[in-house]
């Protein structure tokens, strides 16, 4: 019995490798006598006996990952891709080669290889929509929000020249010296500039 127990010491000296861990992925990818070289932005580097491999922490099993203190981040907190290198949208269109320039909630403004577009969200698929957490109400509200402030704008300057028309010219307004024998009144009106100058009198010429 003593002579079997020193046989599989004896074994185990001469072939580390049978301590060695595996590590199986959650597709089924083993990788034989693996180390750990560095944990960084979602991936995980090892060395294993056949070289070296980098593996997203998601395709990790869970109790690999509690062991070794590897926190899954949702793909909801990841930052979605600023380029893409082809992008397809529900009209048909394809563009290649694209750089997400601005991310709107109603839709992407981007650059592409034959010039730019501005693409709504009922143009983007599903899956890119989520990648760049576009929803339809979200698109709703800006685009009311967007109009809103449109028309305030509108409002206020349609309001300007109404007020200057509907202005009249009492008595009170024109001073006590005035004379039409020797003076005469000039009206408001606008300068070149888009200034405003209110009426007043002046001396005949």
């Amino acid at each position: 019995m003593r002579l079997i127990f020193f046989i599989l010491i004896g074994l185990l000296v001469l072939h580390p490798s049978a301590l060695a861990e595996d590590l199986v992925t959650t597709s089924g990818t083993v990788y034989h006598n693996f180390t750990i070289i560095k944990i960084e932005d979602g991936m995980l580097t090892i060395n294993y006996e056949e070289g070296t491999a980098t593996i997203k922490i998601e395709a990790l099993p869970e109790d690999f990952r509690q062991r070794y203190g590897l926190i899954l981040v949702p793909v909801s907190h990841k930052r979605p891709p600023t380029y893409l290198d082809k992008l397809v949208l529900k009209n048909g269109i394809t563009y290649s080669g694209v750089t997400i320039v601005k991310v709107q909630p109603d839709g992407l403004t981007v650059l592409h290889h034959d010039g730019g577009a501005q693409i709504s969200f009922e143009n983007l698929s599903e899956e890119i929509c989520s990648l760049y957490n576009i929803t339809a109400e979200k698109a709703k509200i800006y685009r009311m929000a967007l109009k809103a402030e449109q028309e305030k704008i509108a409002d206020n300057k349609a309001a300007i020249p109404s007020k200057i028309e509907n202005t009249e010219i009492s008595s009170e307004n024109i001073p006590t010296n005035y004379s039409s024998e020797n003076t005469v009144y000039v009206h408001g009106y606008y300068r070149k500039d888009g200034t405003y100058v209110n009426g007043y009198t002046r001396r005949k010429r």
